[in-house]
């Protein structure tokens, strides 16, 4: 379980207790209070965060709109109920604290849920406190709480209530959300592209939508910043069919920084089964044109440019499908219709080009990214030392002894794998009975260097860890710690994340180095894992702490993030070629 559904696992169980403790009467003013206002909040937060709270709040307007509109009208409520209802009704011991318990199970469902959800709107990037809800596949990954999912629980029942007791508009709200848990947690992969989760209503306009029997995809065997050949995909599986729906984006829904940014489960195309009736929801396929090519798009993967406006989003859907409408990140909605079908172009006659395959397609020509300048933010985890960091694969030391998974060796070099090696006791003694053979670890296939792809470079970055003076700095380093959310941005704003780290330090009377390093993993999102022996706090004094980014050759690393705070490198880092 995550951080986060620990947190909310415990604040449901202390609601469900303390509804329990204060009478049926009491619990079952709640627990209706709760069914009302969280199906007021459902319905009505799209429409307050666009009209009211887009423009002063941006990427915030959803979660306060929901949130906001279930805390205040819960208040309300309650003193409205206090003030009208006396309860000086006695009951028996058994069917009092029965009743108050199962009325306290449902506000602490409710309650939970829409804490939850809230939580989930907010703009933190794919992990919040250890909870990912979906994995690079764009799967549902973890549920957000173990104990009978309180978000998925309040959606159903605000949701069933919404489209009918409780309905106040003729569109069926669940053909709009089929999904809704789900769809919160495709719209949170930002972190890789920095984009924006909501966008004005309006700010994308539909030019064409037709069929098409060829994308183009990256070679099977192409890892994140590879040269690889694009190759075409003639026609999708049976049974499917390729949608192509040409889309102008409005300056509106542009980043801050007047880029046009995009993850690719930051689209959806919804619609129903014209056999079975039931609304289906889908990702991006494809994205395009790029030289006139549409190209198939991994649900990790995101594409920024400061130019583009005009752009084909591509979905795979089924035959029987009848699209209603397209949305752009969360609001960005415009409505569509099968009858707009048009036959489009199935083949491409020219072979594609060899290009550069990276994490995004290829770079936008400039970068209107503005940075902040100097050492770094004082409450970030970590900063970038000023000195130290450079361009290979050597480890500085050879290692013969260690714990952990050497998953690949090649030579004398780790392709993949998580070890743990004590520094000052490589070499075994000359007495084996001496006492500290004790502490010799497991003699293995000595380690000196990393593997690097041919066409990529690994940079080691030199990094300071930061320990704040106050419980509120010392409670935000922990947070970021926690998300893992370190990367670098070249100068084009391209985003690279960690291949893995280094990290050489002291603890408990030894002088240890642990090395991560899962370079295939890299080009998806932050992959580092939590130490196995050392801590945070044993980097202090005399350390060594090293993030390892693969970049592809000629590429410029200007600005280190730990955490949404950016900051200029303080000396120039260029991929040699």
């Amino acid at each position: 379980m995550s951080w986060l559904g620990l947190f909310l696992l415990l604040f449901m169980g202390g609601v469900i207790f303390f509804q329990t403790i204060q009478g049926f009467f009491s619990a079952l003013i709640m627990a209706v209070g709760c069914i009302l206002c969280g199906t007021l909040a459902l319905g009505l937060h799209e429409y307050v965060a666009q009209e009211l709270l887009l423009e002063p709040l941006g990427d915030y307007s959803y979660a306060a709109a929901l949130g906001g509109l279930f805390g205040i009208s819960l208040l309300l409520f309650r003193l409205a109920m206090d003030a009208l209802i006396p309860r000086n009704t006695m009951l028996p011991l058994f069917i009092d604290r029965g009743g108050s318990l199962a009325c306290g199970i449902i506000v602490g469902l409710i309650t939970i849920g829409m804490a939850g959800m809230s939580i989930l709107m907010i703009p933190w990037g794919p992990t919040v406190l250890g909870y990912e809800g979906v994995d690079e596949n764009g799967q549902t990954k973890d549920p957000l709480c173990l104990f009978l999912s309180p978000d998925k629980f309040t959606v159903k029942l605000c949701g069933y209530l919404t489209d009918t007791t409780l309905a106040g508009h003729e569109q069926s709200w669940f053909k709009t959300n089929p999904d809704f848990v789900t769809q919160l947690n495709l719209m949170r992969n930002t972190a890789a592209s920095g984009s924006r989760m909501n966008v004005p209503l309006g700010s994308i306009t539909i030019s064409s939508v037709y069929t098409t029997n060829r994308l183009y995809k990256l070679d099977s065997s192409a890892s994140f910043g590879q040269q690889s050949a694009y190759s075409a995909i003639d026609g999708p599986p049976a049974g499917n069919k390729w949608i192509v729906i040409e889309a102008t984006l409005d300056s509106s829904a542009k980043d801050t920084d007047g880029y046009h940014r995009v993850a690719a489960t930051q689209v959806r195309l919804v619609g129903e089964s014209k056999t079975t009736d039931e609304t289906q929801q889908y990702t991006l396929k494809g994205l395009g044109p790029f030289e006139g090519r549409m190209i198939t798009m991994k649900p990790a993967w995101s594409y920024g440019s400061s130019e583009a406006s005009q752009m084909q989003f591509v979905f795979e859907v089924p035959e029987d499908f009848n699209m209603r409408f397209m949305e752009y990140k969360r609001g960005g909605r415009a409505e569509l219709t099968s009858t707009m079908v048009k036959a489009g172009p199935s083949t491409t006659t020219a072979p594609p080009p060899t290009q550069v395959a990276t994490n995004t397609p290829p770079p936008p020509t400039d970068n209107g990214t503005p940075s902040t300048t100097g050492e770094g933010p004082k409450t970030a985890a970590v900063r970038p030392s000023d000195r130290g960091s450079f361009f290979g694969n050597q480890l500085g030391i050879t290692l013969k002894r260690y714990t952990g998974s050497a998953d690949a060796v090649s030579g004398t070099s780790l392709a993949a794998g998580h070890i743990v090696a004590k520094i000052d006791k490589q070499e075994a003694p000359a007495n084996s009975n001496q006492p500290d053979a004790k502490d010799l670890d497991p003699e293995g296939q000595p380690l000196d260097s990393l593997v690097v792809p041919d066409n990529m470079r690994l940079l080691q970055l030199n990094v300071k860890a930061l320990h704040a003076n106050t419980v509120l700095g010392n409670a935000v380093n922990l947070a970021r710690r926690v998300l893992k959310q370190w990367r670098v941005y070249d100068s084009h704003g391209n985003v690279y994340w960690p291949a893995g780290l280094v990290v050489e330090c002291d603890h408990g009377g030894n002088r240890y180095m642990e090395v991560q390093y899962f370079p295939e993993d890299a080009w998806l999102r932050s992959q580092i894992r939590d130490y196995q022996v050392v801590d945070d706090e044993d980097l202090k004094g005399d350390y060594r702490l090293v993030f390892l980014f693969l970049v592809p050759p000629g590429a410029e690393i200007t600005e280190f993030d730990a955490g949404n705070m950016r900051t200029k490198l303080p000396e120039k880092l260029v991929a040699p070629n």
